[in-house]
């Protein structure tokens, strides 16, 4: 205390716990309260739901591509999925709802919920034993292997690129051995 009176700080006197709000917190969450019902009046909007219990992986990806089309900022999307969820997925939204702060961090919380236990690790093991067949034409291949299965083993890949990166080896071992 004394060193703020030594800077020539005035303090006034408030309760310590105060629900007041400063005016300029009123400010904030007025902007943040705007924002987040224009998120909600998109999302309303889209014409998909997910209610748990099939193709978590293709609704998340419905979800970015949706945001991306319409300019949304992802890490508000997570606030408006009541709008998107019914169901079982609508009850564990509620039962769960941690505020996510980032579309990340509720990835991988429906994710852990949605998809089975080890999903990705069976994922990449399953599309690295696919091989093309001899005889089978490689747009066959192509077509066989789905979507979601080619972009998940994309994003395993670069996660062991950048392992491989910051652990220096150029080899291609990923320390997964």
């Amino acid at each position: 205390m004394a060193k703020l009176n030594e800077l020539g700080f005035e303090l006034l006197p408030h309760p310590p716990y105060s629900p007041d709000l400063a005016p300029s917190d009123y400010w904030l969450f007025a902007d943040l309260k705007k924002m987040l019902r224009a998120v909600a009046k998109q999302v309303r909007e889209w014409s998909f739901k997910f209610d748990g219990s099939s193709k978590p992986l293709e609704f998340l990806e419905q979800v970015e591509w949706s945001a991306e089309t319409y300019g949304l900022d992802l890490d508000l999307v997570p606030r408006a999925m009541p709008e998107l969820l019914q169901g079982t997925a609508l009850m564990w939204y509620i039962a769960n709802n941690e505020h996510w702060r980032t579309w990340t961090s509720f990835i991988g919380s429906f994710q852990e919920f949605f998809l089975p236990r080890d999903y990705f690790s069976k994922l990449l093991e399953k599309v690295t034993r696919r091989k093309k067949g001899i005889d089978e034409p490689f747009k066959m291949y192509m077509e066989n292997c789905s979507l979601i299965e080619l972009m998940q083993l994309a994003e395993e890949f670069e996660e062991l690129e950048r392992d491989r990166e910051t652990s220096g080896n150029t080899l291609g071992r990923t320390g997964h051995d």
